[in-house]
């Protein structure tokens, strides 16, 4: 385990029940440096934030899930980076970003998106109704209909 990471697994269990989480920055420096030519990196950066944004309306349930999520995210993304350095281009980095998400939204964190309260299920699918009427549109609604049909 590297130093960083026990510092963060002992900070986030000592300091408060929500956890920290990866700065939004990730996808503005790193990922924007391995793929300069996708106008999306802008749109992961924004919806991150917006995400960190929304957690303080969340309850503490979901401000758990919504940091364990963007980190998750974050190191999904990172590894698939370092994976496919040599195919990385703005399409399959997109892809991947799209299907980082059922996977931490549900089974790689400490709170699946299944257990919140549905005041904060409601407030996360509400904050990425603009993605809705995007070009990702066919992935937003997928992914969407995939989740609902986990939590039945």
């Amino acid at each position: 385990m590297s130093l960083s990471l026990l510092v963060f697994a002992v900070l986030a269990l000592t300091t408060s029940s929500v956890v920290e989480a990866a700065d939004c920055s990730f996808y503005r420096d790193t990922v924007a440096s391995q793929v300069p030519s996708c106008p999306f990196v802008g749109t992961m950066y924004r919806k991150c934030a917006d995400y960190e944004a929304l957690e303080k309306k969340l309850t503490p349930l979901g401000q758990k899930w919504s940091a364990s999520v963007r980190q998750c995210l974050q190191d999904t993304m990172s590894t698939w980076l370092s994976t496919n350095a040599n195919q990385a281009d703005c399409k399959t980095t997109t892809k991947a970003f799209f299907d980082a998400h059922l996977p931490c939204y549900l089974t790689k964190g400490p709170v699946s998106y299944c257990d919140l309260p549905a005041a904060d299920q409601f407030k996360i699918v509400w904050n990425a109704r603009d993605m809705l009427f995007s070009k990702k549109f066919k992935s937003v609604i997928s992914n969407g209909a995939k989740l609902e049909l986990e939590c039945l």
